[in-house]
């Protein structure tokens, strides 16, 4: 693969989840001086479909030696056997030298990296039940930022989903992935009770029809809605669904977005239809009539311009509510 790809299942972030499987850089459809895919995401946020940088919740990191990045915490947790690592990982040109890795996620917090070496396996990082200012990985650094600059609050190496994605990024080569295992250490009985609380995707809003509903609240001695911003770029899990909580509260009489609901800039069409399954689910604890407008990431090609109009309908309309008249349009 050159791409981006992800599962379509979720998997709990409990009971020691952990993924196996072998991996290898195809240098033949390469350069012949061309070194391993530089990036290697194994567990990722579910909230994108796609697995991008910015999602990833245990990814090993090959730009600058070897790190094992988690939540957005881009190179804070150094590989101690980098050397050994890098010789083995440099070795992965073919099945047959295969590079087997087990990145297992904590339950709460942190995630383990082992390799295979030879015949048994090798432990290289286990930061499950730590805290991020307990013990600083990164020399020299006291504050942990994320691949944004932002700092990280201490204590933070974890999603705040308890769910994730398995995913892969090869950000530059090819990178070859077989046998591939998700395994984890629940008894059956726990693991069907828990994935039946698991997240599923809310039936999407009636075809051709821009809004939830429109049972207003109707206050005639207030009258106040809610624009919500923009959720790409940049995206925090957990932020959006606790604005929806918090909204909920505020009760006003509507809510309309100033679009950009999901990161897009895809032509798959199962890919965009999933990541507007994804944010419709999110806003389905949403109590009042929520309004969709169009951003540049949700019609920035003709494919998802055609799923946002059997979705959601037009792109350009208006309602009036209360004598005032609300035009909606797309956002460039």
């Amino acid at each position: 693969m050159d791409v981006s790809v992800t599962s379509r299942q979720i998997f709990p972030r409990m009971g020691n989840t952990r993924v196996r499987l072998k991996v290898w850089s195809d240098l033949e459809r390469e350069d012949a001086s061309a070194t391993p895919s530089q990036y290697l995401a194994a567990w990722h946020f579910p909230f994108y479909e796609l697995a991008t940088y910015f999602t990833q919740e245990a990814a090993l990191n090959t730009f600058t030696r070897y790190s094992l990045d988690e939540n957005r915490g881009f190179g804070h947790a150094r590989l101690p056997d980098n050397d050994a690592f890098d010789t083995a990982f440099t070795q992965a040109v073919s099945k047959e030298t295969a590079l087997v890795l087990r990145v297992t996620l904590g339950d709460r917090t942190g995630a383990m990296l082992e390799w295979r070496d030879g015949s048994a396996w090798r432990t290289s990082l286990d930061t499950r039940n730590t805290r991020l200012d307990a013990d600083p990985l990164e020399r020299g650094s006291s504050i942990r930022k994320d691949n944004f600059g932002n700092p990280l609050a201490a204590g933070v190496n974890t999603g705040a989903s308890p769910w994730a994605r398995l995913g892969f990024v090869p950000a530059s080569g090819w990178l070859m992935v077989d046998d591939i295992v998700v395994e984890n250490d629940l008894s059956q009985a726990e693991a069907e009770a828990l994935m039946a609380g698991a997240p599923t995707s809310a039936s999407p809003p009636v075809p051709g029809r821009p809004w939830t509903h429109l049972n207003f609240n109707n206050d005639p001695q207030n009258f106040q809605f809610v624009i919500t911003s923009d959720l790409t770029g940049g995206y925090r899990p957990g932020v959006w669904e606790d604005a929806v909580r918090k909204t909920n509260l505020l009760q006003p009489e509507f809510v309309i977005t100033a679009g950009d609901l999901v990161e897009g800039y895809v032509e798959n069409r199962h890919l965009i239809e999933r990541q507007f399954q994804e944010f419709d689910r999110t806003l389905k604890p949403l109590t009042m009539p929520f309004f969709y407008v169009a951003g540049n990431h949700d019609i920035s090609n003709a494919a998802m311009g055609e799923v946002w109009r059997e979705h959601y309908g037009q792109e350009y309309y208006h309602f009036i509510y209360k004598g005032r008249f609300v035009p909606l349009r797309p956002i460039q």
